[in-house]
């Protein structure tokens, strides 16, 4: 009996983090591998290669052991924050909701999540109902559940770190409390991991990425598509927009996506 309560009690203990832990917390679709990736930079020395991701970011889906990296034990959610989160530094990554369902939908016919033959149309109503295959929650649940996280967190919205890369990312080298900020070195991660320098690295290993990508024929080649916000206005048709708005509309007013 004593040993089951042990055993019990170690359980229920929340795992101790390596010091040097950090979380990217996002839902999919938000941008999260573009900034990991940036992060992965930033504390790695040279020589830096893309496909460092798939071996130095861990996922979180609840308590679990992380083992620790030696420059950054970086960790990545699509989970919403709950009481059982990580106690580390987390950055809150957020995207517009009408431009997430167009790369969810893209991203889930890729792999035959979803019919292909699926409208973009139907998948926005199982989007607002929250896509029941991941069980990441609804949109606005899930980036409201942060909320409840008062410290060692720090908000950024995707469509900034896009539009103002240096200074963004500047500030979320501070909120890891990095001194001094390498003005530089920031410059040189942006440029390594832009959307040209991505598509020159697909084309250059394109055998490897095929491997990883599990894609079916005819999407192999979309691994790395684009770091750049796509307008939804030119793929959403209004009703479809309208329902994403008026469902949303408390978030996207407190995040200033109201458009």
């Amino acid at each position: 009996m004593l040993d089951l309560f042990k055993k019990i009690i170690t359980r229920t203990k929340k795992p101790i983090y390596p010091s040097n832990a950090v979380m990217v917390a996002s839902y999919p679709k938000s941008g999260s591998t573009w900034l990991a990736n940036l992060l992965l930079c930033y504390f790695k020395p040279k020589p830096w290669d893309l496909f460092d991701y798939k071996h130095s970011v861990q996922e979180w889906y609840g308590p679990r052991e992380i083992l620790k990296h030696p420059y950054l034990t970086l960790i990545k959610t699509h989970q919403p924050y709950c009481n059982s989160f990580p106690e580390i530094p987390t950055i809150h990554l957020i995207r517009d909701p009408r431009n997430v369902v167009i790369s969810y939908y893209e991203g889930l016919r890729k792999h035959g999540h979803i019919d292909i033959d699926l409208s973009l149309s139907e998948f926005v109503k199982k989007f607002i109902d929250g896509i029941k295959l991941d069980g990441f929650g609804t949109w606005n649940f899930n980036v409201g559940s942060f909320d409840k996280r008062k410290k060692s967190i720090i908000c950024v919205r995707y469509e900034d770190l896009e539009s103002n890369s240096h200074e963004v990312f500047k500030k979320i080298i501070n909120f890891l409390n990095i001194k001094p900020v390498q003005e530089n070195l920031i410059n040189e991660c942006l440029e390594f991991c832009s959307r040209d320098s991505m598509r020159e690295n697909q084309f250059i290993n394109q055998k490897e990425i095929d491997s990883l990508n599990n894609a079916l024929p005819g999407f192999e080649k979309q691994l790395f598509t684009s770091c750049k916000t796509r307008d939804w206005k030119d793929t959403l048709n209004h009703t479809d927009s309208d329902l994403i708005l008026s469902t949303f509309k408390k978030e996207i007013n407190k995040f200033g996506y109201y458009v």
